[in-house]
């Protein structure tokens, strides 16, 4: 029975693999669409892959659906929350839908733990990184929410 169940596993495992390189190479040759839809599948084999959650974030994004990207980086993030480009896609995300306290809050929890990976701002946001963070201080430094959370870190 064991081995039974162990090679049920293995094939999940295994159809996983195949559906989320199906998807990468969709979205590489720019459908989206079938691309969610590889990573989708991947997710139904085996539900705790961080990769996959990460890319359907990067997909819904690029597709404007912001809330579905977060949705998604979170889930990444909460399964492995060393990925920190997925915390940088995070915080773009909340910056496109104009909730600038999650995206400064991001920021200044990677700065005060020393993760704050500038590579992939340089690689990801242009012009300039610190334009972009300097533009999120301002929209959410008058909140005096934002400014408990941080005083409590």
């Amino acid at each position: 029975m064991a081995t039974l169940l162990s090679a049920q596993e293995a094939n999940r495992v295994v159809g996983s693999e195949q559906a989320f390189a199906r998807g990468v190479e969709l979205q590489q040759h720019g459908d989206l669409d079938g691309a969610r839809k590889a990573y989708e599948e991947s997710l139904q084999m085996v539900p705790r892959r961080a990769d996959a959650l990460s890319n359907l974030g990067v997909i819904f994004a690029h597709l404007g659906d912001y809330s579905s990207a977060i949705d998604n980086y979170k889930k990444a993030v909460e399964i492995d929350p060393h990925l920190y480009e997925v915390r940088l896609n995070l915080g773009i995300a909340y910056y496109e839908i104009q909730d600038f306290e999650s995206a400064i809050l991001l920021r200044e929890i990677r700065k005060r733990l020393g993760v704050l990976p500038m590579r992939s701002f340089r690689s990801l946001i242009q012009p300039s990184p610190t334009l972009f963070l300097d533009h999120c201080a301002l929209r959410a430094k008058s909140s005096p929410m934002l400014s408990r959370i941080l005083a409590s870190l």
